[in-house]
């Protein structure tokens, strides 16, 4: 079974209750928002195969219980803030990965080194720690290299980004002949590219740009004849281009930016007629610029042949580049009409100074601009304070309608008006004397044990709430009726069509106000939509404030006996005793969805025993 929860906005903690889902093989969280830490429980799902977290908030290091599960095939954890060093017995616990794939933990905080024995993950296929802090600058940082030798069929090896140290190793030469992408930049290499590089005839990415590389670039290079990208930019590399890059024909960008490259550029390159990027800047490069190659049809992306030493002006070809846009050229001959050609580092002084004089002005007349709004608007904000209500509780709500008034707009209470009713109360619909508008009132039935405090709850927590998808409260009343008999009702906005997404609204209560609320009875009669089939949640009776853990004991909600919600609405956590939390509001949400799809109320008998969603 596969549970895909990718891409759903999710948040909050991956619970321990994840050690239940052991029929599930593949679980997905990607691209959610959890925090916190990975629970130990994870790795001891007996069926688990596939294991994608990636894109989270997730911290603290990866549970020992995931490097024992050896029927793992497929795991990452790329794009979260896991930190700390790999277990010190990485080694012995990762042979237990027979059938491991993928390794993907970059764009973490790792740090250390990467272990030797990662050569024994013989079916790896890709293996990326890049943008980590692995490594510590010194020689020995990359002897991980010659154990990959035994991986035979990797086909990515992303390392980039990182602190490591050293040479690469002349085991590269004997890597997997499947491999198509071969990044290890931005780290602390010296030494020279080895020559068994081009043992590896499938690559099509080659990235060493940001190291300390020196040395000639080797002419075995013009082998790679599946080569599309080359990244050796930001080196010391130097001597000649090689000739033989001409025979690249698939070759899509060079980057050579930034080295000690001398002599001309090889006039070969014109063979690259799929050529979008040649970057040359900043070299010491001379002779004349071939025209065969600056004038190079497929150069629609990017060109920088300056800060070199060449002779003559641009050739007359460079007129056809049309794609390079206006005014990314200048120079040459009087014929093409380009620009004149500034001194860069000139004009680079000129813009400095520009923004040392503009930057301070700017900031002073924008401080200037925000004081006097705020001078200006500071009295309005005391007189508003002063006459508008600032709350919508029971106590401090301005009550606009009277009893006589909500008996009149809902003709009586009458049963044609009646929209729904629930355990503390009934809902009507009514037409609001003054601007005509039509309302929903809803009156409490005090006789129901906990009415009062519902209503009370729920104006707590509508003061606190304002987002376009949470039902607009239009007043409170508290009183008595004709009878003497106490009275209490809300009045909302009215919503004359039916149920859809909630999504957005929960997002708001959870993550977005200043103490996170729980709804606790998300159902299809509680979420409502207006004249532009625009959603509204409503019905904030059951709803709970979670304080945050620091807060004072005596402060926190203390869940009351009876169950909070609505059969087959109701987590299962909740029947155990559980508090309310944000993953109770999820788990309503996703039987509100299962109940859109399937057409079918969960407590329909449908869904008794083990059932197949297909067969529904």
């Amino acid at each position: 079974m596969d549970l895909n929860l990718e891409q759903l906005r999710l948040g909050g903690t991956l619970t321990l209750f994840i050690g239940n889902l052991s029929s599930f093989s593949r679980i997905s969280f990607g691209l959610n928002n959890f925090i916190g830490s990975i629970p130990h429980e994870i790795g001891l799902l007996s069926s688990l195969t596939y294991l994608v977290l990636y894109a989270n908030y997730l911290s603290g290091s990866v549970p020992s219980s995931i490097y024992n599960k050896s029927s793992l095939y497929y795991f990452t954890f790329t794009q979260n803030h896991l930190h700390g060093n790999l277990p010190a017995d990485v080694g012995i616990t990762l042979p237990t990965f027979k059938y491991l794939l993928i390794l993907d933990f970059s764009l973490n905080g790792l740090t250390g080194a990467l272990p030797t024995n990662l050569g024994v993950l013989n079916k790896l296929a890709r293996l990326s720690f890049e943008h980590n802090r692995l490594g510590t600058g010194k020689t020995d940082d990359v002897s991980f290299l010659d154990y990959l030798v035994n991986c035979t069929v990797l086909q990515v090896l992303r390392q980039g980004v990182n602190n490591f140290g050293g040479v690469l190793p002349k085991a590269i030469a004997n890597f997997s002949s499947q491999m198509h992408t071969f990044s290890f930049n931005f780290n602390g290499i010296h030494g020279n590219i080895p020559v068994g590089i081009v043992n590896l005839a499938n690559l099509a990415l080659i990235a060493l740009e940001g190291h300390r590389l020196t040395g000639s670039l080797p002419d075995a290079l013009g082998r790679l004849k599946n080569l599309r990208e080359l990244y050796l930019n930001v080196n010391k590399f130097s001597g000649r281009i090689p000739s033989s890059l001409g025979n690249l024909s698939v070759l899509i960008k060079l980057f050579l930016e930034e080295n000690n490259f001398e002599g001309s550029i090889p006039s070969s390159l014109r063979n690259c007629q799929n050529l979008l990027v040649l970057n040359l800047y900043s070299n010491k490069l001379s002779g004349t610029q071939p025209a065969e190659v600056i004038g190079l049809s497929s150069l629609a992306i990017y060109l920088d042949v300056s800060h070199n030493a060449f002779l003559g002006t641009l050739p007359a070809e460079v007129s056809e580049l049309h794609n390079l846009g206006d005014g990314a050229l200048c120079g040459g001959v009087p014929e093409l009409n380009f620009p004149a050609c500034t001194v860069r580092k000139a004009s680079l002084a000129r813009r400095l100074l520009a923004l040392k004089v503009a930057i301070p002005i700017a900031c002073a007349l924008v401080l200037l601009l925000i004081l006097s709004c705020f001078l200006k608007l500071l009295p309005i904000v005391k007189r508003s304070k002063k006459k508008t209500p600032t709350s919508t509780t029971e106590r401090d709500l301005e009550l606009k309608i009277s009893y006589s008034e909500i008996t009149k707009c809902t003709d009586g209470f009458s049963q044609d008006n009646l929209i729904g009713s629930g355990s503390f109360g009934s809902v009507y619909k009514g037409t609001l004397s003054g601007d005509e508008s039509s309302g929903t009132v809803k009156v409490l039935n005090l006789q129901q044990r906990g009415a009062s405090k519902s209503f009370i709850d729920e104006c707590q927590v509508l003061r606190s709430i304002k987002h376009h998808n949470l039902l607009k409260i239009i007043t409170a009343i508290s009183g008595v009726d004709h009878q003497g008999n106490d009275l209490k009702a809300l009045v909302f906005e009215y919503m004359p069509n039916g149920t859809i997404d909630v999504a957005c609204a929960l997002e708001y209560l959870h993550h977005f106000c200043e103490t996170p609320i729980v709804h606790c009875d998300i159902k299809p009669s509680n979420v409502l939509l207006d004249n532009d089939m625009v959603s509204h949640v409503g019905d904030f009776g059951l709803a709970t404030f979670l304080f945050e853990e620091s807060s004072k004991l005596s402060t926190q909600p203390v869940m009351s006996a009876s169950l909070r919600g609505f059969i087959g609405y109701i987590p299962p956590e909740y029947g155990m005793g559980g508090k309310p939390s944000t993953l109770g509001d999820i788990y309503n949400y996703g039987i509100l969805l299962l109940e859109i799809f399937t057409g079918k109320r969960p407590t329909n008998e449908a869904f008794e025993g083990a059932r197949e969603l297909s067969s529904l």
